[in-house]
Formats: structure tokens, C-alpha cells, sequence
């Protein structure tokens, strides 16, 4: 871990970073998929209730360059053109993401700006971070000494109630799948302006740590009565295990698994905008959590 970062403990027991998340949790060499899980798993602060009909999708960038604060757009170009136009607010450098030239819509009912044109080819968009994107090195500054993730941008992703066609669900798993880690900030003001001078970052080089969705922490997820019984038996099957090896000492590990196994498989559920835990949800998490433990 850099110098200066927090740890998820920190961050999330923090209230003033509850809401605005920049970290660098998974090691480069686990999995997507495992990374984003894992970011689930610790991320555990509250956030505010928002309209279920309204999922806000937060993907965040940390750029290893400053951003002026009176440089209101800049142009993120990858290899493969997924990512458009980004907003940023000069005071917190929150900014909003729009894509294909099309124009995001203002919802008439909610005022709410709807990106429900958005579209992401799930594997153009795993191509444009392999090689569109390189790690950077998060800049140790704000331009009003409040920020409490200095360098943080929040990309977000909106869809409104009556805007709700086309792929606006789909996307979800496609991003939680292509993003190697995690940094996520505060929801972002629901505007947009328009300018066409659009000054270019080339190349794009933000630091993904990693998928966190904040929409997916509004859902209720119970697990099924299958899903229950089936933890309870890797639980039971854990523990004799344990007692097998006489010598062996209790560790967190061991411990924990059940319950780290329980939280990815809620993970699992609310990625696929499931309402309830499956038995099929459990098996991805002890998946997961297997090559948490056995990464090369």
C-alpha cells in the first residue's frame, strides 16, 4: 500500500470518506472478478437511501496528473474509443460520463440527468482499459484543502425512471467484470454543460482498484433457505477440517471464510440485480474466495 492511503478499516469507520472511497485494496495479480468482490466484502459504510428506480453506477479514476480547476472538460481517450466526455467540478473533480456523442437527457419528473443511451460493448471496454489504461500515481493535492481523496474523479453512470430501455441493466455485470479494482467517491451532481472545446488527455492513465457499486448497497439481498444450508454445510465441513489437524491454530482465515464466502455471494447476487441469494450465488463466492487464497 502507498504511503498515505488508508487502509478499508480506516476508510470506512472515516465519515467524511464514507461516501468518497479512494483505494488501492487488491493486489495486481488477483482477478477482476476476485478484486471486485474483495471490495465488496470490506466496504461496509453506509450510504444514503436513493430511488431503486434511480441505480447510480460509480466507476472512479485517479489520474497521475493534475487537472487545472479551470479546465472544466477534459477528453479521455482509450484504444477504443469507450470512454467519452468527462465533467469535472473545479472544486472536487466529481465528473459525469457520457459516450457515443449522443447527448444525456434531462428527466422531466425526477430532473435527474438520464445517460440511458449509454452503451458499453463488454469486450470493447475490457480492451480499452487493457491497453488504453496504465496505473497512476495518485497526485497529493485539492484545490480547496477539503477533499478527503485528493486526485479522485468519479465517473457516474445514471438511468432514469422513465429512461430505462436498451442495455442500462446489462451493463452492470459487464463493467463489474472488466474493472480490475476500486475507487469510488461521492455521488456527483446532476448536471451537464456543453462546450466543444474539449481539451485531450493522451494517454488515459487512471488507476483502477477495482468495482464498487453503490447501487447494489440499497438492495435487500436475503440469502434462500438452499443458499443457508449450503453455507452451514461448508461451515460444518470447515470446522472438522479444523479439528482434524490437532496442531493446527485457529487463524482468521479459517474462521472467517464462511462469513467472507456469505458476503461475496450477496456480492454476487446484487451484481446480477438478483432479490435473493441462490445456492448458484454461493458456489461463485466460494469460487472466489478459493482463488482469494490461492492466487500465484
Amino acid at each position: 500500500m502507498r504511503t498515505g492511503e488508508m487502509t478499508a478499516t480506516e476508510l470506512t469507520a472515516d465519515p467524511y470518506t464514507r461516501q468518497r472511497l479512494a483505494l488501492t485494496l487488491t493486489p495486481p495479480k488477483i482477478p477482476p472478478r476476485v478484486g471486485e468482490a474483495l471490495l465488496l466484502q470490506f466496504v461496509s459504510a453506509p450510504v444514503a437511501t436513493v430511488d431503486q428506480a434511480v441505480r447510480p453506477l460509480h466507476l472512479g479514476l485517479r489520474l497521475d496528473r493534475r487537472i487545472p480547476a479551470s479546465s472544466a472538460f477534459t477528453t479521455l481517450r482509450t484504444a477504443t474509443g469507450s470512454v467519452g466526455l468527462i465533467y469535472c467540478e473545479a472544486a472536487d473533480h466529481t465528473a459525469a460520463l457520457h459516450t457515443g456523442g449522443t447527448s444525456p437527457i434531462t428527466d422531466p419528473d425526477t430532473a435527474l440527468t438520464a445517460y440511458s443511451s449509454i452503451r458499453f460493448a463488454g469486450p470493447d471496454l475490457q480492451e480499452a482499459i487493457a491497453q488504453g489504461m496504465t496505473t497512476g500515481e495518485v497526485p497529493e493535492w485539492t484545490t480547496d484543502g477539503t477533499h478527503p481523496a485528493p486526485g479522485a474523479i468519479t465517473v457516474t453512470w445514471r438511468t432514469s425512471p422513465t429512461r430505462r430501455r436498451g442495455a442500462s441493466d446489462d451493463i452492470i455485470p459487464e463493467l463489474a467484470l472488466a474493472v480490475d479494482g476500486v475507487v469510488t467517491a461521492d455521488r456527483t451532481a446532476d448536471r451537464w454543460l456543453t462546450d466543444t472545446r474539449l481539451p485531450t488527455i493522451d494517454p488515459v492513465e487512471p488507476a483502477f482498484a477495482g468495482v464498487y457499486l453503490e447501487y447494489a448497497r440499497q438492495r435487500p439481498t436475503p440469502l434462500s433457505t438452499a443458499a443457508r444450508e449450503q453455507l452451514e454445510k461448508m461451515n460444518t465441513a470447515t470446522e472438522i477440517a479444523h479439528d482434524v489437524d490437532a496442531d493446527s491454530t485457529e487463524s482468521p482465515t479459517q474462521t472467517g471464510g464462511t462469513d467472507t464466502i456469505e458476503r461475496l455471494a450477496i456480492a454476487s447476487a446484487r451484481l446480477e440485480l438478483s432479490d435473493m441469494v441462490t445456492p448458484a450465488h454461493v458456489e461463485t463466492a466460494a469460487d472466489l474466495y478459493a482463488n482469494m487464497l490461492h492466487v500465484d
